[in-house]
């Protein structure tokens, strides 16, 4: 299976390959492929990509081009390169940048969340009082606080 991306196989006499094997493995860096079958229907392609023998060859070794894989085998293929190369790591560590993030994000959320319902808490608390306010004809707070000293002061 070719690897190398197609501007460079333009341009270079060599390119990079991983070998396709009938061998079984559950190895991470070993990823099977579906029956890829001509329009006959004979069977052209099957088997796994041994992603752990990555090799460049001479482009004078390779035959013609039998099929292209399906984007989630790729997907496949590329994750057991990475696994295969050592950069795993590089995208992990990435990853869980992300979601720590993502985290951070979703909590800062919930506080603006908590904090609007605390506000929304207190403006019922001061309708209420604003209500009662011109329920008994007081203009402000003033008022209400003088109406009440003098009505201790009467007690």
């Amino acid at each position: 299976m070719v690897l190398q991306y197609n501007s460079a196989n333009r341009t270079s006499p060599n390119t990079l390959v991983a070998p396709i094997t009938h061998t079984t493995s559950t190895l991470p860096i070993v990823v099977p492929i579906a029956e890829k079958k001509d329009s006959s229907g004979k069977l052209i392609l099957d088997g796994n990509v041994l992603l752990g023998n990555i090799t460049c060859v001479s482009k004078a070794r390779l035959s013609d081009y039998i099929t292209a894989l399906s984007a989630d085998e790729m997907k496949a293929v590329d994750k057991a390169i990475s696994l295969s190369l050592g950069i795993n790591h590089h995208y992990q560590t990435l990853q869980n940048m992300y979601d720590d993030k993502l985290q951070y994000i979703e909590k800062l959320k919930s506080n603006r969340t908590l904090q609007q319902a605390d506000l929304d808490s207190k403006q019922q608390q001061l309708d209420k009082f604003q209500e009662l306010l011109d329920t008994y004809h007081f203009s402000d707070i003033h008022n209400l606080a003088d109406f009440l000293e003098k009505s201790q002061k009467e007690m």
